[in-house]
């Protein structure tokens, strides 16, 4: 019984946030690729997440992360906070390829559909953003593809309005 009590820990390394090199003079798409090049540094989110940046283009973006127990909700799969999360890093970054040079955006509104549980078992997932319109104000952005990617399994549709 005194099992089911265990406590484990979970440490991890971030890179302090660096507001200075949100704003500024570099567009969306050269942030994005400084830092999928690790010359800048990333969100503390990406740490605390355990996922990362991996592919960067204009108005495409994607993230891939691995499933573990640390994520798990009471029923033993993976808490649907971490796979929208995923999601929406996925697509806040392609939407951030397609912005100027100090502008910024945030998400209003996220909308995720699960179609099936994720566990360990799976060993990675990759979260694709495709953005075909960015909108102005808040007209939200239309998303042509984004998906969760794990073994040629879908197991989350996503929108969102940034």
């Amino acid at each position: 019984m005194t099992e089911l009590l265990d406590v484990l820990t979970r440490t991890y390394e971030y890179q302090r946030a660096q507001p200075a090199f949100w704003g500024g003079t570099m567009s969306g798409i050269e942030r994005a690729q400084l830092v999928l090049d690790g010359k800048l540094p990333t969100p503390p989110i990406v740490a605390t997440l355990g996922i990362s940046l991996v592919e960067v283009a204009e108005g495409r973006a994607a993230f891939e992360g691995s499933p573990a127990e640390w994520q798990y909700n009471q029923l033993g799969t993976v808490h649907g906070g971490w796979l929208s999360a995923l999601l929406d890093s996925a697509l806040g970054c392609a939407v951030h390829t397609l912005r100027p040079a100090g502008r910024g955006f945030t998400t209003l509104d996220l909308h995720v559909r699960f179609v099936r549980a994720v566990t360990k078992v799976v060993s990675r997932l990759r979260a694709e953003a495709q953005v075909t319109h960015a909108g102005s104000g808040l007209s939200p952005p239309r998303v042509a593809s984004l998906g969760l990617m794990g073994r040629s399994t879908l197991p989350a549709r996503h929108r969102a309005s940034c």
